[in-house]
């Protein structure tokens, strides 16, 4: 593996990344470097992740598992940065011991001879609070804002006993919760679930970790400062041909131009309107029923009446779209119904009880008559987070990037240019270009280069579909209901038999 640093930060290649070492560390506290060893290290990150992990390629001539040896308690040391970033822990990713975060490995796996005296194999490695999540359990009630109880079980020393940087959203709610023995990792789960923004207005929170900080936050601030501005995209995209340049100034300044570069996308999935559909996402029907007293309560949602009040990926001026649905009002069938009023496609049905802890709560902590719809919304933003508009980019590595990070993506017409000018004056797609939220990264680092693979996600289109007031199909059409004894009947009286050959 070859690094290539460049502190002045120019690139010599648009790929060059700054790892000066790579250290794996035994119990006993002995380092090896071994970054001459290492054909591939990975990094994955993910929103819907509690914990970061990685894995290292190996190729051994020196036989390091009996050396150090090996056995799943050894600790991972290194500095990722693309130049330019060096020494900054917001820019870089940093596990080293003194300024950073180290990873703990935990398993060897895939060894295998390759010839004499050389073996493969992978090493796989997480963050230490993965591993403190495995060893400890939390068995405490905690009371207050949601997001003060999360920060106290990441802090608990004798628990999860967090060292890594939590960065945490304000709670509008708060509420008395006992954790029944549970993995503390699980136990900030279930305050998610229950978390509601202090300024936002969706509901749900995720917990996740990156390989700057943790995460306790809403989809809303990803998208939003302070769940109320419109937050500035991290980096800016284009898919376009790499330059190559010609000369020492044109090179540098096309090598520059194509760092920005994608050099593969993919939409995994433009919409799935069935399982929006089935799952909750565009309309539910939330019946609370009280436990205690065995009364219920039904709440209707419908995603069109309530999306203007969330914020979303895309964005006009200042603010979020308030009407670019991933999916229009217009009627889907002849009964002239469109896919928010259908509240019967997904029933969820949530046990409560007010007065549990002495107050008049439900199980967000807050008045129980309006949980049924705060439920609804909290199954639909966390279904629009999964099966919307999600594009897969591979480009080169850019190590301030994590997950929860806006992006702009320039996505190229599939229209000849002239005939795009001069119909709408743009070269990009109208509705798929625009702003995504990276879900997941996969830094990953070879010989040849550091790139990174970004799954990024959309729940609005950047230009409005329009809506139309009538479903435009097929007349309806009446039903008619067939006796197959009697067409089999009537075609039996009709039919004249005929006998095979064979049976003449």
């Amino acid at each position: 593996m070859q690094g290539k640093p460049h502190d002045d930060g120019n690139l010599a290649e648009n790929s060059d990344y700054i790892l000066p070492n790579i250290h794996i560390v035994s119990n006993e506290g002995h380092a090896i470097e071994c970054r001459d060893y290492v054909v591939e290290l990975n990094i994955y990150e993910d929103i819907y992740k509690n914990a970061v992990t990685g894995t290292l390629v190996m190729l051994d001539p020196v036989n390091l598992i009996s050396k150090i040896p090996l056995q799943g308690t050894e600790r991972v040391m290194f500095q990722l940065g693309t130049p330019g970033t060096k020494g900054s822990g917001e820019l870089t990713v940093d596990a080293t011991e003194t300024t950073g975060h180290p990873f703990h490995i935990y398993k060897l796996s895939d060894r295998q001879q390759q010839k004499d005296g050389v073996e493969s194999y992978i090493l796989h490695f997480c963050s230490r609070e993965m591993f403190r999540n495995i060893r400890t359990r939390e068995s405490k009630a905690y009371n207050g804002n949601l997001d003060i109880s999360a920060l106290t079980i990441f802090a608990n020393k004798s628990a999860l006993d967090g060292r890594k940087m939590f960065k945490y959203e304000p709670t509008r709610n708060q509420d008395k919760i006992v954790m029944p023995n549970v993995r503390p990792f699980d136990a900030i789960n279930m305050l998610a679930a229950r978390a509601l923004s202090k300024n936002g207005k969706s509901a749900g929170y995720l917990f996740y970790e990156t390989t700057k900080a943790f995460y306790f936050r809403s989809f809303e601030n990803m998208l939003a400062t302070q769940s109320v501005f419109a937050r500035d995209e991290e980096i800016e995209l284009t898919f376009s041909p790499k330059n190559v340049g010609t000369g020492s100034g044109k090179r540098a300044a096309s090598l520059g131009h194509n760092q920005f570069d994608v050099d593969k996308y993919e939409f995994i999935q433009h919409y799935d309107t069935a399982a929006n559909q089935a799952l909750g996402t565009y309309a539910s029907n939330v019946i609370m029923h009280n436990i205690y007293d065995k009364s219920y309560n039904k709440t209707s949602f419908n995603f069109h009446d309530y999306y203007s009040f969330e914020y979303h990926t895309d964005k006009v001026n200042d603010t979020g779209t308030q009407f670019n649905y991933p999916v229009t009002r217009t009627p889907v069938d002849v009964d002239e119904l469109s896919v928010s009023d259908y509240p019967d496609s997904f029933i969820s049905l949530q046990p409560t009880t007010r007065y549990l802890h002495g107050e008049n709560t439900g199980i967000f902590g807050t008045d129980p008559d309006s949980e049924g719809l705060t439920e609804a919304r909290r199954i639909s933003r966390k279904n629009q987070t999964e099966f919307s508009s999600l594009l897969r980019i591979e480009m080169p590595g850019h190590s301030y990037l994590e997950a929860g990070d806006v992006i702009k993506f320039n996505l190229p017409s599939q229209e000849p240019k002239l005939q795009k000018i001069l119909s709408s004056g743009k070269l990009h797609d109208e509705y798929h270009s625009g702003r995504y939220v990276i879900i997941n990264i996969r830094h990953q680092v070879v010989k040849q280069g550091y790139s990174m693979v970004l799954e990024c996600v959309k729940d609005s289109v950047a230009t409005r579909y329009s809506d139309e007031d009538k479903f435009v199909g097929t007349v309806k059409k009446q039903v008619k209901g067939v006796d197959l004894y009697e067409d089999e009947k009537d075609r039996t009286a009709t039919t004249k038999t005929i006998k095979p050959a064979f049976l003449s």
